[in-house]
C-alpha cells in the first residue's frame, strides 16, 4: 500500500511555505554543528567556506524551491534527499562546504559520471574523456569492477 504523500505526489516549496521546511532544515544545522565527532567537517561560517556561503549563493541565485515527497525534501540531482543517513554522511564529509572546494574541509565528491564505451562520435568541450576517445573501444570488466569498488570505499556506490 501507498503513503499518503505518495498517492498526492510531490509538493514545490517556495515563498510561504518554505518557512516551516526553513526552520526544520535550521534544527538540523545546528545539530550538526553541536556534534563535531559525527560531523567533523561540518563548517557554518561563510567565512571558512561553511554552509552559510551556500544558502548565501542559493538565495542570491534564487535556487530555493526544494520538492517534498514522501515525507524527504530534494533540492538538486546531486545531493541526497534530506533528511537521510545519505546526507547526513554527506555533511560529514563536508559535502554541505561548496566554497571550500579543493581544501581539507571538503572531503566530498559530488557525482560520478562514468562510460561503458569509448566509442562516442561527439567531440564536446565539457567531456574529459573526449582525448581518450578510440583508446579503446570498451572498457573492460575487470576495469569496471575495480572503479566500482574504489568507489564504494569512498562510499559513492
Amino acid at each position: 500500500m501507498t503513503s499518503g504523500a505518495a498517492r498526492r505526489g510531490p509538493t514545490f516549496h517556495g515563498g510561504w511555505r518554505l518557512l516551516p521546511l526553513m526552520l526544520r532544515f535550521l534544527v538540523a544545522l545546528v545539530r550538526y554543528a553541536s556534534s563535531p565527532r559525527r560531523y567533523p567537517l561540518f563548517l557554518l561560517r561563510a567565512s571558512r567556506g561553511g554552509v552559510a556561503a551556500a544558502l548565501r549563493d542559493l538565495r542570491a541565485f534564487h535556487i530555493a524551491k526544494p520538492v517534498g515527497f514522501a515525507g524527504a525534501y530534494y533540492t538538486s540531482v546531486v545531493v541526497p534527499r534530506w533528511p537521510s543517513r545519505a546526507f547526513d554522511g554527506l555533511v560529514a564529509r563536508g559535502g554541505l562546504n561548496y566554497h571550500a572546494a579543493g581544501t581539507a574541509w571538503r572531503r566530498h565528491i559530488d557525482f560520478v559520471i562514468v562510460a561503458i564505451t569509448r566509442r562516442c562520435p561527439l567531440a564536446c568541450v565539457h567531456c574529459y574523456e573526449r582525448a581518450n576517445l578510440g583508446s579503446a573501444d570498451v572498457v573492460s570488466f575487470e576495469r569496471w569492477r575495480s572503479v566500482i569498488a574504489e568507489l564504494q570505499t569512498l562510499g559513492r556506490a
